[in-house]
């Protein structure tokens, strides 16, 4: 039978063996609370660790759980992303990641938002430089190179944690395998004339765990992003499918 749900989250997650059974039970506890009429989809990236087992467990028990397992080579949040948007069977698609940074207190209205017609909508974290030193340093300087050279009006560009209209993806598609997808998604979106909305959030460090994301290693696929869309800009390219 094919079930409709009113917005799919997404959950990327590589070796988040020790994550995975929190961030369940607290969508459950929000799932039943807020009476979400929503599905999980968890794609396991390649991990090395418990985390199949322990989403293959979840999603026996739960029909409204989906769990992916990316075979071959190890290719990113991105890929992830994108492969759990493909399975999504509602509009509204919600990305939030597997280490309890995010907060789940404003799915609501992340999706309120995209459902009153804005067609992307970041959640804001508000970096504090003391609290996040490089990262914060470099989220708010891409963001700020984003405002300056695109006119995105968004002060969080690279934040993954949002909820769009996955019709918004057939105006262009999504090629970045690992977190850069994130300013792809948001610089496109802008390009292509989409609506963009932001939520204040508040961002809280992983519970456990090592991060995936590394400072110098992602300073440049960022930067392809931004050089690549920033002459497709120029050009005044209609068609993103291929940037």
């Amino acid at each position: 039978m094919c079930l409709t749900y009113d917005f799919s989250i997404i959950v990327p997650a590589r070796d988040e063996e020790q994550n995975l059974p929190h961030l369940f039970k607290n969508i459950l506890e929000k799932r039943t609370a807020f009476s979400w009429n929503c599905e999980l989809i968890i794609v396991d990236d390649h991990s090395k660790d418990g985390t199949w087992q322990i989403i293959a467990d979840i999603a026996s028990k739960y029909n409204w759980v989906i769990g992916i397992r990316l075979l071959g080579k190890n290719k990113g949040m991105g890929a992830a992303l994108i492969e759990g948007t493909k399975k999504a069977r509602s509009k509204v698609i919600v990305w939030l990641m597997a280490d309890l940074s995010d907060e789940l207190d404003i799915v609501n209205d992340l999706t309120g938002a995209v459902n009153s017609g804005f067609d992307l909508v970041i959640a804001s974290r508000g970096l504090s430089l003391r609290e996040h030193g490089l990262k914060g340093v470099l989220s708010k300087t891409y963001s700020a190179a984003c405002r300056l050279f695109f006119g995105v009006k968004a002060r969080d560009v690279t934040n993954a944690f949002r909820a769009f209209d996955k019709r918004v993806l057939e105006k262009f598609g999504l090629e970045c395998q690992n977190f850069a997808i994130s300013p792809e998604l948001t610089l496109k979106a802008h390009l292509s004339g989409f609506k963009i909305g932001e939520i204040n959030t508040r961002y809280k460090k992983r519970m456990a765990g090592k991060s995936k994301f590394k400072i110098l290693f992602m300073a440049w696929p960022y930067g392809i992003v931004f050089f690549k869309l920033f002459i497709a800009k120029i050009a005044k390219t209609v068609n993103l499918k291929g940037v």
